[in-house]
Parts: structure tokens; C-alpha cells; sequence
């Protein structure tokens, strides 16, 4: 990684940081991942060897960036998804510092309105859009997620409350193996989409829900 790069991440990572300490309200601020999240996001790319990847939620860029980062051993490619327009346009210009605008497409809109932009096959989605539209996108998307493909979510841990439906989905989907890494970030419930003929792990979901 560039020193570029990673001063970067840095100066985004420490505006949130700087936000959060000034009670900015949640509407207000980045609310961008943690360090240790960004670089999870990199390993299970670049473990899984995803091409088509998929975030809803960009905020400023700073998952993106490591989404990006990531696609690049894999030869892969970022589409990722921001409402806000604010945020869209900060995530704009830092893509752009990052020299990641060939890997990463931004997309400003939800994935109902802009469906036009999605890849007809997904190998990994990143959900950190508002908790209450997770399952929503998950069962928007489902169909198009490869056999194998693998769904992360954020803030598990620290929104388990507005979550518990979706892990409850997770955890109990015939074709989904599912379980929390607590200590990652906020909390990420990591996914993976089985197929067909694959043996049923819901028994295992259960036992450690």
C-alpha cells in the first residue's frame, strides 16, 4: 500500500474519529468502519478470490477504498452504492486520491432505483446501509449472489437490537451458513452462500446463535 494511500485512510479515519468526539449527530457524520474492518474486508476479498463485489452503504469511501485495494490482486471490480448525496460526493473525491476509479464505481441512488448497475452475479456483499433495510437487500440481491459467495454485514454487535431479524434469516436460511465475529470492528455477521447440493448447516446455525 502507497504512503498516499495510507495517509489517506488515515486523515478519513481520524475525521470520523473527530466527529464522534464532537457529538456530531449520526445523520451528520461518516459513520465510517473501523481499521481492523477495512482490513477483514481485504482479507476475505482476496481469500475468497471476489470479482463482482458489492457495497451498499459508501459513505465517504473509506470500506471502499479497501474493497478497491483488495480487488486489485484479484482482478475484480467495486460497485458501491451511497443515497446521500453528500456523502457520494466526499466518496467521489477520495476514490479519486486513491487512483482507484478504474476498480471502483460509485453509484448514487439505492439498489431498486439504480438495479441497472448491479453485475447479474455477486461474490461478495458488504451491507452498512441503514440496519433496518438489510434483510430487504439481502433478499433483493439473494438470487444474485453465486453459489459460494459469501455476505458481510456491519454493526452487528453494536445494532444487534435493529439487526436480530436479519441474523434470525441468516442463521435459519437452508442455503445460508452463517455466524458473528464479535471482535471484528462493531461486529460483523459473516455469510456464506451454500449450494444446491451442499449438506444443510442449520443445525450448526442454531447451536451457535
Amino acid at each position: 500500500m502507497s504512503d498516499s494511500i495510507v495517509k489517506l485512510l488515515d486523515k478519513m479515519q481520524n475525521e470520523d474519529a473527530q466527529q464522534r468526539m464532537d457529538n456530531l449527530a449520526i445523520e451528520k457524520r461518516w459513520r465510517s468502519i473501523p481499521r481492523d474492518a477495512g482490513e477483514f474486508l481485504g482479507v476475505i476479498v482476496r481469500s475468497t478470490k471476489s470479482k463482482n463485489i458489492v457495497e451498499i452503504g459508501t459513505s465517504q469511501g473509506y470500506s471502499t477504498i479497501w474493497l478497491g485495494l483488495a480487488a486489485l490482486s484479484t482482478g475484480g471490480k467495486v460497485i458501491s452504492f451511497e443515497s446521500e448525496k453528500w456523502r457520494y460526493t466526499q466518496a467521489v473525491e477520495n476514490i479519486k486520491l486513491a487512483s482507484l476509479e478504474a476498480t471502483i464505481t460509485l453509484v448514487h441512488g439505492d439498489i431498486t432505483s439504480k438495479a441497472d448497475k448491479l453485475p447479474s452475479k455477486i461474490d461478495l456483499l458488504f451491507l452498512d446501509s441503514e440496519k433496518s433495510d438489510y434483510l430487504g437487500q439481502l433478499k433483493t440481491l439473494f438470487d444474485r449472489i453465486i453459489d459460494g459467495g459469501v455476505i458481510l454485514a456491519d454493526n452487528i454487535v453494536s445494532h444487534f437490537a435493529d439487526l436480530r431479524e436479519y441474523v434470525e434469516y441468516v442463521r435459519n436460511h437452508p442455503r445460508l451458513n452463517s455466524l458473528m465475529l464479535s471482535s471484528i470492528g462493531n461486529g460483523i455477521e459473516l455469510t456464506y452462500k451454500m449450494g444446491p447440493s451442499e449438506p444443510d448447516t442449520v443445525p450448526w446455525n442454531v447451536l451457535v446463535r
